[in-house]
């Protein structure tokens, strides 16, 4: 399972390309569905993603699910369980997620309108939009041409924001929005603050920093770890213990993200907490090197050791009931000692 999640989903896919379609996937459309190719002990071999919107899902009365897939020729296949890998988001059952991109659907076009509609804001020259008033009554012709020079002159996002200049009396009468005037700009950022909601992320991630001081961006950065990553990695890490590790495999691990490196922003703040750990004998000098994705020190003997500090005791000691203790700890019969309880640095 390990080669599946981190090197090769199958001999087409690396494993990053399929984890990013399987997130991609139950975040918009509320989930993913991959093909399981399992080898006579009934262990995992590769994974084969699936087009959701190909696939339904029917729950038997036993409980069990039963999944229908429409091939690329127009044939439906039934699958169990045992052969589908499903990731589903927040929904309301066990088998099936909500898709964001229908429930939000209306924020999300309003976005796209917007951007559509800046294009066409620029691209026609909205800076200079209004009447000519000539002082003459002009023929068919003459309005033609006077309108095919002022648009080939001004108009164009290159040509947005020239100084007119008109000949013959004629006077310019401006009548279009100005960008103020429509709210575009901050309408723009509301549109991004809103998916970011969707997303249940902070803002800053999608780049606008406005409202957001940067002496809170480490705050913000633990938030988007347990608000944000946190319940996807949880929502994977059960799919694939439950969907892809066997019974006798859950008995002797489990799968989990390695999210100790998102979380090395402060290099300061990570060494104090690896060198805490250390001196409380919760880290080796390796699990300390892992934690700050340095590589292991080539003794292993050295790099595996744990320290504790020398003044400790068992505090169900005699010793320690009795207020006290010589320097270097005590059994647990409350005689000094040099047991495995008290174990000086190295």
């Amino acid at each position: 399972m390990f080669n599946i999640l981190n090197s090769k989903a199958n001999p087409w896919v690396n494993a990053l390309k399929w984890r990013e379609a399987v997130f991609m996937q139950a975040i918009n459309l509320g989930n993913s569905y991959s093909f399981i190719e399992r080898d006579n002990f009934d262990r995992p071999v590769r994974v084969v993603l699936l087009d959701p919107l190909r696939m339904r899902v029917k729950i038997k009365d036993s409980g069990e699910p039963e999944y229908t897939y429409t091939r690329n020729n127009g044939t439906p296949g039934t699958f169990n369980a045992r052969q589908i890998f499903n990731l589903a988001g927040f929904g309301p059952d066990a088998y099936t997620g909500y898709p964001m991109v229908t429930l939000f659907r209306e924020a999300l076009r309003l976005g796209i309108s917007m951007q559509t509609f800046s294009n066409s804001f620029i691209s026609k020259g909205v800076h200079t939009s209004g009447i000519v008033h000539h002082p003459e009554t002009l023929g068919d012709e003459a309005k033609q041409n006077l309108k095919k020079s002022i648009t080939e002159t001004y108009s164009g996002e290159s040509e947005a924001g020239r100084v007119l200049v008109f000949e013959e009396g004629m006077t310019w009468t401006p009548f279009s929005m100005t960008m103020a005037d429509a709210e575009f700009l901050g309408s723009r950022v509301f549109q991004i603050e809103e998916v970011a909601r969707i997303l249940n992320m902070p803002v800053h991630k999608l780049k606008v920093m406005n409202n957001t001081p940067r002496a809170n961006i480490e705050h913000e950065q633990i938030g988007w770890l347990t608000d944000t990553l946190r319940p996807w990695s949880e929502r994977m890490e059960i799919a694939v213990d439950t969907q892809l590790l066997t019974p006798i495999e859950r008995k002797k691990g489990f799968s989990q993200h390695a999210m100790n490196q998102l979380q090395r922003g402060d290099m300061k703040t990570m060494m104090e907490t690896q060198r805490i750990g250390r001196f409380a004998g919760i880290y080796s000098a390796n699990k300390a090197l892992e934690n700050l994705g340095e590589n292991p020190l080539d003794d292993d003997d050295i790099g595996n050791r744990l320290w504790q500090p020398s003044n400790m005791m068992n505090a169900d000691s005699e010793a320690a009931r009795s207020g006290g203790g010589s320097t270097g700890g005590t059994t647990g019969d409350g005689q000094g000692g040099d047991d495995n309880e008290s174990k000086e640095m190295v």
